[in-house]
């Protein structure tokens, strides 16, 4: 039976992976917003968003490419596996996607176009050779802390406090990269993926998990002791932070039924580190 041209529109939007996608253009557009002290000034601000929403597009239609055994397998339903999309118009999107990204960041400050470009190598090297490896959470590591730099270097000059980025959000993406992969951990396992989750077994995953959610407010609430710092932005999104992690545990409690949710409020925490970090600077 041939798809509608609805079932294939669809296909399209869930190929570029449309609520974790539309998170990460909105913390790289929050993160500006916050630099600029307002709303950011046109057109950098249009530029940023842009080359975030096409880094995102690039990443996750090549994932779906690169993961199209693995799901016909463990997830019929997808894009490809449904025949909603095609392999070549997957591979097709992320290729265009990718170049048009970088052009989308060229006209930023320098720094802003360096972290567009690590942010999306990470994401196509974690597709094409990580995301099986012991070192799957590599990427995440070396992309999310790079989402604040994206924001402000597009709007105002690099500090090199930015790199504390790097420091605060070390647990909170390996977080992230675990929970995004639980949920498919025996479908994956299955597969053969033998990824940093698999390694660690359902329960490691979850402390590990946990610990990096809650660690990410642990250290926003340190750095308020730091005289360079804003402490009142701090205080007010630890407390924040740990509210959302909170709640999203007691969620998870409901098996994965509840998980997008919960998996939404985790997102949703650390935008607010992110945010409240970013804020801290202004003084």
């Amino acid at each position: 039976m041939t798809p509608t041209l609805r079932a294939r529109a669809r296909g399209y939007l869930e190929l570029v992976h449309p609520f974790p996608s539309a998170l990460t253009v909105l913390a790289v557009a929050g993160f500006a917003a916050v630099a600029a002290r307002g709303l950011p000034p046109w057109p950098a601000f249009g530029w940023v968003v842009a080359s975030a929403a096409l880094s995102q597009v690039a990443i996750a239609s090549l994932n779906d490419y690169c993961d199209q055994a693995l799901d016909a397998a463990a997830k019929p339903w997808k894009p490809l596996p449904a025949g909603l999309v095609s392999p070549r118009a997957a591979l097709l999107i992320a290729v265009t996607a990718v170049p048009l990204a970088v052009l989308c960041a060229l006209p930023l400050r320098p720094p802003a176009l360096v972290a567009a470009t690590l942010f999306t190598a990470a994401g196509l090297a974690y597709d094409l050779w990580l995301k099986g490896t012991v070192w799957s959470a590599l990427p995440f590591v070396a992309a999310f802390p790079a989402l604040p730099l994206w924001g402000w270097g597009a709007v105002a000059p690099f500090e090199p406090r930015l790199l504390e980025a790097y420091l605060l959000g070390a647990p909170l993406v390996v977080g992230i990269h675990l929970a995004d992969t639980w949920p498919d951990l025996d479908a994956d396992r299955a597969g053969g993926v033998r990824g940093l989750a698999h390694r660690l077994g359902a329960r490691g995953t979850r402390r590990l998990m946990w610990g990096g959610f809650l660690g990410a407010p642990a250290l926003l609430a340190a750095l308020s002791l730091a005289p360079a710092h804003n402490r009142t932005p701090l205080l007010v999104a630890s407390g924040l932070a740990v509210g959302l992690v909170s709640s999203a545990l007691l969620l998870s409690r409901g098996g994965l039924a509840r998980w997008p949710l919960a998996f939404g409020l985790l997102a949703t925490a650390a935008i607010v580190v992110g945010v409240g970090w970013l804020a801290s600077l202004q003084r």
